[in-house]
């Protein structure tokens, strides 16, 4: 059968073939993690619909995210307005149906006056709602099913925080608002202990103790699948490296640090402090002046008494390579001994320098707790890197970790 013709109606919306308006087209640029300040959309009246949305984006270096509703079998071009930072060659925007699996844009062509880039992904979406995105988001609601995740395990290997509830909570936030107005309401930071009780560790008399940290920057929105990445890797992974790592270490992660700078889409700041980075705030004379920082150090106290090892979370925009600060209180050889072993299993390059940042979480792992060795691992998506490789960043950490354990260098 031919395609249906369309129809003129008198109706101020067009239509398309088969009677449904193609301007039912909905925005909500109003979500978790969202930074999209408003929206409008002009509708072609194709069967087909091409839709173009057109969004003014804030907080430009960093992302941006919107859902589509009634989307269901609709395949529309996207017209998005961003800043002029420079794209590679490579980027394309996701979608998602249940923001966990996300799909790049089958192209995407950078347009000026204004700037915008153009796109359209390879094929109808499948349900009426998607979130649209230029790169897979890791938002407050992906931390909460982190969560729900790591409470649930029946295995016995995993349990929340001494300072949390069942659910893991370590802290409930105070409500707060974007920078609009919207409600941003109450929401929570996590803290898990994963420890395998019956291995016991052959490299040293007791497990040593890795403590995992993600989210104190709001605005750096994958950390979060790195932290999947490692978690996994631990729980989950097969392979001699894997079981020694278990054996080895207890895992301590604490997570969703600067929850509601992430719900309103922030940079790096808080609802309720919108002028200081909360990465300062962790050592010195100025120290716990969040309610996040007091309640990660506090768990920490009671969680982890040794802090061997910390490995603090972040993303970047526009880099190629994966980036990591090293601390100069520590050889720099151990280093280039966990980036050659990164890259060796990720087969992507890791290049990095000296931390200048003072008061930070490292800060408070080194003079605070006394960890042998810290690293702040800031991997980028300059090419928008899908999901499967950012988590598999995460369990190329574990294995770079392990390498330098068993090589001696963390003695």
């Amino acid at each position: 059968m031919a395609n249906p013709v369309p129809v003129t109606y008198s109706s101020p919306l067009p239509k398309v073939a088969g009677g449904r308006h193609s301007a039912d087209l909905v925005v909500d640029y109003d979500i978790d993690a969202g930074n999209i300040n408003s929206a409008n959309r002009v509708i072609d009246g194709l069967r087909i619909v091409n839709g173009r949305v057109s969004c003014a984006v804030t907080r430009i270096n960093f992302h941006w995210m919107f859902a589509l509703d009634k989307a269901k079998g609709r395949r529309p071009t996207f017209e998005v307005a961003y800043s002029t930072r420079t794209r590679s060659a490579g980027w394309k925007p996701f979608y998602s149906a249940d923001r966990m699996n996300w799909v790049k844009a089958e192209y995407a062509t950078v347009l000026s006056s204004p700037n915008r880039v153009e796109f359209r992904f390879p094929h109808a979406f499948p349900s009426d709602r998607v979130w649209i995105a230029d790169k897979p988001v890791f938002t407050q609601w992906h931390f909460d099913q982190l969560a729900l995740m790591l409470a649930a395990d029946t295995s016995g290997r995993v349990s929340p925080s001494a300072a949390a509830n069942s659910s893991g909570v370590i802290l409930t936030t105070r409500a707060g608002t974007n920078e609009w107005g919207s409600q941003v309401g109450t929401n929570s930071v996590y803290g898990f202990v994963l420890e395998d009780a019956s291995l016991t560790p052959v490299m040293g008399a007791r497990k040593r103790e890795l403590v995992l940290t993600c989210g104190v920057h709001a605005g750096e929105v994958e950390d979060g699948w790195f932290l999947k990445g490692v978690l996994d890797f631990w729980l989950n992974g097969v392979g001699a490296t894997a079981d020694q790592f278990r054996r080895e270490w207890r895992v301590i992660t604490y997570f969703a640090i600067n929850p509601n700078g992430r719900r309103a889409g922030l940079s790096r700041h808080s609802t309720y402090n919108v002028t200081e980075d909360p990465n300062r705030d962790w050592w010195g004379p100025d120290q716990r002046t969040f309610d996040e920082t007091r309640a990660v150090q506090d768990a920490g106290a009671l969680d982890a008494p040794h802090h061997d090892v910390n490995i603090d979370l972040h993303s970047r925009e526009g880099l190629e390579a994966i980036g990591y600060y090293r601390r100069s209180e520590f050889p720099i050889a151990t280093y280039n001994s966990f980036v050659a072993a990164f890259e060796a299993d990720s087969g992507a390059s890791m290049t990095g320098g000296v931390s200048t940042a003072v008061n930070t979480i490292g800060d408070w792992a080194v003079f605070g707790k006394g960890a042998i060795w810290t690293i702040v691992i800031e991997p980028g998506n300059a090419n928008g890197t899908p999901v499967q490789t950012l988590q598999g960043f995460g369990k190329s950490m574990g294995v770079a970790l392990m390498t330098i354990h068993t090589n001696g260098e963390l003695d």
